[in-house]
């Protein structure tokens, strides 16, 4: 009866720890107006830079007008 708990333990343990990763396969990084040079710098791409993590994955970045 231990092992039985054991593996009903172990099961719960590996489904939790299979949730847990990284699901995301791409990302689409959409930026309306940009505005203006400030410095030499966008304002707006510096606070993406920033705040989304741009890893190894499929990034994709599209600006509008």
């Amino acid at each position: 009866m231990r092992f039985f708990w054991f593996f009903v333990i172990l099961f719960f343990v590996s489904i939790a720890a299979r949730g847990q990763r990284d699901t995301i396969d791409a990302r689409i990084i959409l930026i309306g107006d940009a505005g203006q040079l400030t410095n030499g710098h966008h304002p707006v791409v510096d606070a993406v830079k920033q705040l989304i993590p741009l890893d190894e994955k499929n990034n994709s970045t599209l600006f509008g007008r």
